[in-house]
């Protein structure tokens, strides 16, 4: 086998193995997806039952009693006195900020989910009376922030067990061969590797003259579409969508300047015209 041969079953062995684990990996994140969205409906009845409670007051009173304490940690850092708290005491503060103010955040957000599933219960005639946790959890749709967000790739490391719990947690990208199209100037060529995925396309790369058509564009099929000069091809795909009124016959004299665009056409036409003459 030469080395055409071994780059197609190359390619094709990497694309059996990247729709295998494509396969592993979307099901892995169906999984991940169905923890999150148990979890996120349990979270959002949890915060709409505090806040009808009347919790959401109370954090607020927390949340503004913590800043006072983070402001006056502050004041005693700046004036420097000895025995001053420094930013690796009042680092733990913050925390506990931050975990207060994404709680109200969550409650507020779960009483909104909790007012709009009321107002559609009541739209379609059930009864005006608040909907209890069972149906919360059949006809609301969590809001975004009752789910992890993404890690930055930046903080995931490159090993280890933070990296495997890390990843275990979120959605991944599943790249399948869902899509793959393969255009071959020869389409017998696909017959070197002894099997492809069956989601992948084998279509024809069609006629070229220098450089492979562009990613995406309609093959050429019509060897009279190559051999015509750029501006001649222009003028035919602009009659073709309707832009260009001028008849066919014009078409064919503006391209007389250049009939041919492969390299020893104009001497081919000369040495024509030399002998016609």
């Amino acid at each position: 086998m030469d080395q055409r041969a071994n780059s197609i079953a190359d390619l094709a062995a990497v694309l059996k193995d990247q729709d295998a684990n494509g396969a592993v990996k979307e099901q892995a994140n169906a999984e991940i997806k169905e923890a999150q969205d148990r979890k996120a409906r349990e979270e959002l009845v949890h915060f709409a039952q505090q806040e009808k409670d009347g919790a959401l007051p109370r954090l607020e009173e927390s949340i503004k009693a913590k800043k006072a304490d983070i402001a006056n940690l502050q004041n005693l850092r700046a004036q420097g006195n000895p025995g001053a708290p420094n930013a690796k005491t009042i680092m733990p503060h913050t925390h506990a900020l931050r975990a207060l103010l994404l709680k109200k955040k969550k409650m507020i957000a779960a009483r909104n989910a909790f007012n709009d599933a009321k107002a559609q219960l009541t739209a379609k005639g059930a009864s005006s009376s608040d909907p209890d946790a069972s149906t919360l959890q059949m006809t609301i749709e969590p809001p975004r922030i009752f789910y992890p967000s993404p890690p930055d790739p930046k903080n995931i490391p490159k090993r280890g067990k933070l990296r495997k719990t890390l990843l275990a947690q979120h959605l991944r990208p599943a790249f399948t061969a869902d899509g793959v199209v393969i255009r071959w100037s020869n389409p017998l060529d696909a017959e070197y590797a002894e099997s492809w995925p069956p989601d992948v396309q084998h279509q024809d790369a069609g006629m070229m003259r220098h450089v492979h058509n562009k990613p995406g564009a309609e093959p050429i099929l019509d060897a009279e579409r190559i051999l015509r000069s750029p501006k001649a091809l222009l003028e035919m795909q602009q009659r073709e969508d309707g832009e260009w009124d001028r008849p066919y016959e014009e078409l064919e004299r503006s391209s007389e300047s250049d009939p041919f665009s492969h390299p020893g056409a104009a001497g081919q036409a000369g040495v024509a015209g030399q002998t016609g003459a």
